[in-house]
């Protein structure tokens, strides 16, 4: 998960500079009475893995993972489209910057194939009452988790079927 994580941060860090804040989603946002120790627009990263398959007897897994990236922006300008151009702009940039992510992640993996390319599943706007504009981004990858594999050591025993004398 800790590769995943820092590859995907640093992707989004250098094809999305406008992003001032990169994290994992420990639950910054989680209390409303708190300011979310964070700065704004930030990108909150979280890494699941939904299914993981045993690939023969080896230990080894084909595991599906899931990104979930939760942008956030602090929205204080008008959007509905009575307001000027520039201040409607403004209000919805939080959707500008969902694409730049998508740009810089949509069919993208890692030049060291730790896992595969990245396929966004969902994009989802979350309900707030604090003020926050979240939209909460679903990729979804697969990787191939050996590391706790063990190679079978394979002995051919071969058991007589009956014993000399009994013939």
């Amino acid at each position: 998960m800790k590769n995943i994580y820092e590859k995907i941060a640093n992707q989004l860090k250098e094809q999305v500079p406008e992003l001032a804040w990169i994290d994992l989603d420990n639950g910054q946002l989680d209390y409303a009475e708190y300011r979310a120790a964070v700065d704004f627009p930030a990108a909150l990263i979280s890494i699941d893995y939904p299914q993981c398959d045993n690939i023969g007897l080896s230990g080894a897994q084909q595991c599906r993972v899931n990104v979930t990236i939760r942008l956030i922006a602090q929205v204080f300008d008008d959007t509905n489209l009575a307001a000027p151009d520039d201040v409607r702009e403004r209000g919805l940039a939080i959707f500008d910057l969902a694409e730049k992510i998508q740009q810089a992640l949509q069919w993208w993996k890692p030049d060291d194939g730790s896992f595969g390319v990245l396929s966004r599943l969902s994009c989802l706007r979350e309900k707030r009452e604090d003020g926050l504009a979240v939209l909460q981004v679903i990729y979804t990858t697969t990787f191939t988790d050996a590391q706790h594999y063990e190679k079978q050591k394979t002995s051919l025993t071969i058991q007589p079927v009956f014993e000399q004398n009994e013939l």
